[in-house]
């Protein structure tokens, strides 16, 4: 979720990718693509809770 806000903020480190092979296999094995994370995370603002949400109910 930190490095999501932090990307979208233009702050992520030159160093750190988001989209790495981590953080995609975290995401397709909750049914998520980048994109749709990036979307969950700025709406859900600074509300983690609505984050888990939204991932829980994608889970295959």
């Amino acid at each position: 979720i930190a490095k999501a806000r932090a990307k979208m903020r233009g702050e992520l480190d030159q160093n750190t990718m988001y989209g790495c092979g981590g953080d995609r296999s975290f995401l397709a094995s909750n049914g998520l693509t980048l994109p749709e994370f990036l979307e969950i995370v700025w709406k859900a603002g600074d509300d983690n809770q609505i984050i888990l949400e939204a991932v829980r109910s994608r889970l295959k």
